[in-house]
């Protein structure tokens, strides 16, 4: 039977590596996964893109989607997120870094986990940071509309999402893996100029040491905000869903 399978991290895990030689057509978010196949398998690789929900490639007007998640629409927006599950090195770096910043201007929306929603708001509450603390949400279209820096773990979707609506971002990569496969993801969109690669140490401390300049080089530079927004437009593939379905309707 003709099959197809997805890979959307740069690196492919062990089981699309075993899959790969049965299946015709491998679907790939990022050209750099030539890199980390066989010669006798580039020929499957197919560059799609790494599918995401409709409504996130159709954003709602900014003034409709921070009135929906509470925000102002006039302030400038730092998203933090951990993906899904949250991320407690993320939580405490970025709680520990906002504690020594001036953030006139801007607003955060920390998407913490359920976990640890609790524990962020109280650090919020603590260094006096206007800040909108949700443990989870679905509404990732709202949340996407309203942000203009985001801090984020570099998993596919994530990826996939921050270039598909040209978001500057500064990516901490998940540093548990064997094959650091989310630091290889943020590595392209880092070397693309749309992202900030930033290695999760695992210490608050030196988590803030790196994370303090990246932050303070961006919130007050619009322009380069801008570039870096565009630069992850360039790479986005917004309509990766069709192409995807297009090579299994192919087969």
């Amino acid at each position: 039977m003709p099959t197809a399978i997805l890979n959307p991290d740069v690196i492919p895990g062990r089981a699309n590596r075993y899959l790969m030689q049965y299946t015709r057509h491998v679907c790939c978010q990022f050209e750099q996964t030539t890199k980390h196949v066989s010669s006798s398998k580039r020929s499957k690789l197919r560059f799609t893109g790494c599918p995401i929900r409709r409504d996130i490639t159709s954003l709602p007007p900014k003034a409709d989607a921070a009135a929906r998640l509470g925000l102002n629409p006039l302030l400038n927006t730092l998203m933090v997120t951990g993906a899904s599950q949250g991320a407690q090195t993320v939580n405490e770096a970025v709680t520990s870094t906002l504690a020594t910043m001036n953030l006139q201007g801007w607003q955060v929306l920390h998407l913490s986990g359920r976990a640890h929603a609790e524990g962020v708001r109280e650090c919020y509450r603590k260094i006096n940071v206007p800040a909108r603390v949700v443990d989870f949400t679905p509404a990732m279209a709202d949340v996407w509309a309203v942000t203009d820096l985001a801090i984020s773990r570099s998993g596919a979707s994530s990826c996939a999402e921050l270039t598909a609506c040209g978001i500057a971002s500064i990516l901490m990569p998940y540093p548990f893996h064997k094959d650091q496969h989310q630091r290889l993801n943020a590595k392209v969109l880092a070397d693309a100029g749309a992202a900030i690669l930033i290695d999760d140490e695992r210490d608050a401390g030196k988590n803030t040491a790196k994370l303090k300049p990246a932050l303070e080089l961006l919130l007050f530079d619009a322009d380069r905000r801008r570039a870096m927004s565009q630069a992850a437009k360039a790479l986005g593939k917004p309509d990766a869903a069709r192409e995807v379905a297009q090579v299994v309707l192919g087969l």
